[in-house]
């Protein structure tokens, strides 16, 4: 089963959003950023492989700059500040990988949003989408209108393409929310 383009988008989304605060304990120097940053990188990094994505490993090189920081620093020199200069050349560059894949999902999202929102239109419009009755679950609804529209020649081999890009699961979620819209 393919893995979920929306909840990979949301998930990364929620890991950029913890940035700023990070940023703000960098700029007070607080003495817990170091660990919370590492904590950072390795909650993104395991997003990331959760859903297949190769950027993990620029992360991975990121967190790895840091550690060699930590083993070449002498214990004389201001050891936590070396490590807290190092850690702070990574921020920029794992927000900017993190944020690139986010958007390229949210990309294909909008794109199949679009196309989906075009087939409801037309569809309602030709009155191939029976309203929801009583005795239906709303997911067995959603799961009905797209078999019906998969069988319908002109319709199939878009609704095809969005689900190759996205999955199934995805359409559904996505079919759910534009035929509640209307």
């Amino acid at each position: 089963m393919k893995k979920s383009v929306i909840s990979s988008c949301e998930e990364l989304k929620v890991q950029l959003f913890e940035l700023d605060t990070i940023v703000n304990m960098f700029e007070r120097k607080n003495p817990k950023v170091i660990s919370l940053w590492k904590n950072w990188l390795i909650e993104t990094e395991k997003i990331l492989k959760k859903y297949n994505f190769s950027e993990m490993a620029e992360l991975a090189g990121l967190r790895s700059q840091m550690l060699i920081e930590e083993e070449i620093t002498n214990k004389k020199m201001n050891r936590r500040k070396l490590i807290l200069q190092q850690s702070l050349k990574t921020v920029n560059p794992a927000q900017h990988i993190v944020l690139l894949v986010q958007k390229q999902l949210e990309e294909k999202i909008e794109n199949a949003r679009i196309i989906i929102t075009q087939i409801i239109l037309a569809a309602k419009q030709a009155n191939a989408i029976k309203p929801i009755d009583d005795t239906t679950s709303f997911t067995v609804y959603i799961d009905t209108v797209l078999n019906q529209l998969l069988k319908n020649e002109q319709i199939q081999p878009r609704i095809n393409t969005i689900i190759a890009t996205i999955g199934r699961f995805d359409v559904l979620r996505i079919f759910a929310d534009e035929i509640l819209k209307e």
